[in-house]
């Protein structure tokens, strides 16, 4: 996988790369510190990878994941058993099928229990006391499913209370994080496999590989 936002369209994107030309070289170059970077710095960091995390901002707190209102939805969490709340894979799935009308991966769609559950191992503060029925499963689905108790809200109130544990675990598994780094470019080896980016860096043009990938 790889991912990045420049400004540039996709073929001003892909560069070929030079093995003789790196800057820097780790398993795994991570683009970008939001929820998505910071779960896979864990994962590849706990598997022993060494990993490298490049986030434009400058710090990991100024990401859409962690500015948002810190609100996950999930079904058959351990959370909802410990509060006695009934709840079905197959229910929440109708819920989520109706919502995306088609646009989204059924495989994806059932790893929201698994993924509340992961978020809690890795520090997030969560509690029965911040479960809750609102948005649109009230207001808009109830003829597909019923509304159930599926909306996890961490105790900070923000995204950052889901992000901010991610990243230190991140760390503590020996995780570099490279802010003020934004990643402009991808550099593609004679067969077209991405095999590193280039990043501007205070100015200075860095280009690091990824042994493994670049996520």
């Amino acid at each position: 996988m790889v991912g990045c936002a420049p400004q540039t369209s996709a073929s001003q994107e892909l560069s070929s790369a030079s093995d003789s030309a790196w800057d820097k070289e780790v398993d795994v170059v991570i683009a970008g510190a939001g929820g998505g970077g910071l779960a896979a710095a864990v994962e590849a960091s706990a598997a022993g990878k060494e990993v490298v995390v490049c986030e434009v901002m400058s710090s990991a707190t100024m990401s859409n994941s962690a500015l948002c209102a810190g609100m996950i939805q999930g079904a058959c969490t351990k959370l909802q058993k410990e509060a006695g709340i009934d709840d079905s894979v197959e229910e929440f799935d109708k819920y989520l099928t109706a919502v995306a009308e088609g646009f989204e991966n059924p495989e994806l769609r059932r790893l929201y229990a698994e993924t509340i559950d992961w978020l809690a191992e890795q520090g997030a503060a969560l509690s029965t006391e911040r479960l809750s029925t609102q948005g649109t499963m009230v207001d808009y689905y109830t003829d597909v499913t019923p509304a159930v108790a599926r909306m996890h809200q961490n105790a900070d109130g923000i995204g950052a209370g889901f992000t901010e544990p991610l990243r230190k675990k991140a760390e503590e598994q020996g995780a570099e994080f490279m802010f003020d780094t934004q990643v402009t470019r991808l550099l593609t080896n004679a067969d077209g496999e991405v095999e590193g980016v280039i990043v501007a860096d205070g100015g200075k043009e860095q280009r690091i590989k990824g042994r493994l990938g670049v996520i």
